[in-house]
């Protein structure tokens, strides 16, 4: 990823995943799985939950919360991440604080 503008996150986007290729045994990353990490790491602002659990971030452009997983459990480390967005209602259930608001 070149810079920051090509991290961030069009707002008609609200799921991002990443996919992994086969090749002689190797897991190949896509570019959504190189998205996802330049995202989190360098424009994503991670949030914490009530409980720890889970991966959560806040879009600083826009406020939406996104969630990071992996959802495909039965591959090594769960397999090529997603991003999410969560809805009001998510955000509430899973008790997503904004440690710099309190919010």
């Amino acid at each position: 990823m070149g810079g920051q503008s090509e991290a961030m996150i069009r707002a008609d986007e609200t799921l991002i995943e990443g996919q992994w290729a086969s090749s002689r045994g190797c897991a190949l990353r896509d570019a959504n799985c190189d998205r996802i990490l330049a995202l989190v790491q360098s424009y994503l602002r991670r949030l914490e939950s009530r409980g720890g659990q889970g991966h959560f971030f806040k879009d600083p452009s826009d406020g939406r919360i996104w969630e990071l997983s992996h959802p495909q459990h039965h591959l090594p480390g769960g397999g090529p991440p997603r991003l999410r967005q969560l809805s009001s209602v998510e955000v509430e259930q899973y008790g997503v604080v904004d440690v710099e608001t309190r919010q």
